[in-house]
């Protein structure tokens, strides 16, 4: 027979792994997520909330979902919204990772349509 405490730490295990598959992260990435907030650059500075790395601006997909960059990258330092022409232009601003600049993150509908970088 199962232990009780045995029974949870199964059923608390089950839970965190359905969670990493449902959400399609895992381990590694979580880690190299939090790395990337908080950890170290090559100039040595560290990298605020409304920053992003260079990987995780190569990771934007276009096609993707407000939401779903706001979950992977965190709110951006700024945004603008406008109307154009029959299109919902909406684009947001984040300071590069361990370096000046930034990146502009653009939406047309919805929808990741441009990612650019700005640097000094």
């Amino acid at each position: 027979m199962v232990h009780t405490s045995t029974r949870w730490l199964l059923i608390a295990a089950t839970a965190v792994v359905v969670f990493l598959v449902v959400s399609g992260s895992s381990f590694v990435e979580m880690r190299n997520r939090l790395g990337d907030i908080a950890g170290p650059r090559d100039s040595g500075r560290v990298q605020s909330g409304s920053q992003i790395s260079e990987a995780e601006f190569a990771r934007a997909q276009i096609g993707t979902s407000p939401a779903t960059l706001r979950a992977f990258v965190g709110e951006p330092e700024g945004k603008s919204t406008n109307r154009v022409e029959g299109l919902a232009v909406e684009c947001w601003y984040y300071g590069i990772g361990g370096t000046s600049g930034s990146y502009q993150l653009c939406f047309v509908n919805g929808k990741l349509r441009s990612k650019l970088r700005f640097d000094p």
